[in-house]
């Protein structure tokens, strides 16, 4: 997700996940992605919430 185009309130929460999971160990091979309304597919976002989405080693999508 790029946070240069990103609403400010999106900014804060994105800052409030990251600060609260940030000790959270993944899985070797796990990559965690977040999207905002700003993103392709996830237009039904309200502003400033946020999707997370999770890709195993398996390739296996996790929303």
């Amino acid at each position: 997700m790029d946070l240069s185009n990103a609403p400010d309130i999106t900014k804060i929460t994105l800052n409030k996940i990251k600060n609260r999971y940030s000790h959270r160990r993944l899985r070797r091979g796990t990559t965690v992605t977040y999207r905002d309304m700003t993103c392709a597919g996830y237009g039904w976002l309200l502003p400033g919430w946020i999707a997370e989405e999770r890709r195993g080693r398996s390739g296996k999508v996790y929303r």
